[in-house]
């Protein structure tokens, strides 16, 4: 009974290393933030959505002029040229886009200003091992670290050096972005800086 007994104390002493071994051996494809190339480790250039609210300033037109609603389809009116598609430019390229439409008969020497009034919100998911888990409104100047701090920060199982950012990118692939909680607060490359996307999700194992 008793070589019964450790045989199988033996067995499941080998089946726990295994799955540990197992378990450790398998990692989240990633890459981390200092990798990553310059252009995607700075924060985006706003690009205008839907449900934003532009003011358009045409110089010496006030009559063109005005503030205006990006609607579902992308698109606002512009009086005398009718709907022009911003979604997805930044103020200067919707500038632009508008003063190409003006030029020539309509308006000689068009000059366009375009700004954002009033945004819709954003936000980011926040799951693993943090106070509170779900949607974080993202504000403009929010890093990581902000972001986890309205989580309500680590708890005390978190592996701080396992905190990853996965982003769907524009050919829907996801990226997997990887950062060290003491790198970050002590080498400026490390992430500090690096600006959340809308609809990101942010992992603390």
């Amino acid at each position: 009974m008793n070589n019964v007994f450790k045989k199988g104390f033996q067995f499941f002493c080998v089946g726990l290393l295994f799955i540990s071994l197992f378990s450790c051996s398998v990692k989240r494809p990633h890459i981390w933030v200092e990798e990553l190339p310059k252009e995607e480790s700075e924060p985006l250039q706003y690009r205008i959505a839907p449900g934003n609210q532009l003011m358009v300033s045409v110089w010496g037109q006030d009559q063109i002029s005005g503030t205006q609603l990006v609607r579902e389809d992308g698109n606002i009116s512009v009086v005398l040229v009718g709907d022009i598609n911003v979604a997805g430019l930044t103020t200067e390229e919707a500038a632009d886009a508008i003063a190409k439409r003006l030029e020539g008969d309509i308006v000689q020497n068009v000059r366009v200003d375009v700004s954002v009034v009033a945004t819709v919100p954003q936000f980011v998911t926040v799951i693993g091992e943090v106070g509170t888990q779900g949607k974080i409104e993202l504000l403009s100047h929010d890093n990581l670290i902000d972001v986890i701090a309205k989580s309500g920060g680590f708890t005390e199982f978190a592996h701080t050096d396992q905190m990853y950012v996965i982003r769907k990118k524009k050919n829907d692939e996801l990226q997997v972005i990887r950062f060290d909680f003491d790198r970050m607060t002590s080498c400026p490359n490390a992430g500090i800086n690096f600006r959340l996307h809308d609809g990101d999700i942010v992992v603390v194992d």
